[in-house]
């Protein structure tokens, strides 16, 4: 069985390859991370909306009962 020895520069390419891979998985999770805060933006701003659109609900209801009564 003949052994290849890793020569140094084999050993400089897998390192390099290994720092790539590192360099693309720091990109990705900074693009998750990004459009993590955005979804929580938009979620948060739905929120806030529906909230709203429930008090305005609420006042229409309050209104037509008021009017009924009258």
């Amino acid at each position: 069985m003949d052994m290849v020895e890793p020569t140094l520069e084999m050993l400089q390419a897998l390192m390099v390859r290994s720092l790539d891979g590192q360099a693309d998985i720091k990109r990705e999770l900074a693009d998750m991370r990004g459009l993590t805060l955005l979804l929580s933006d938009n979620v948060e701003r739905l929120d806030r909306t529906i909230n709203e659109v429930k008090h305005d609900m609420h006042d229409i209801k309050d209104d037509i009962w008021i009017m009924l009564k009258a």
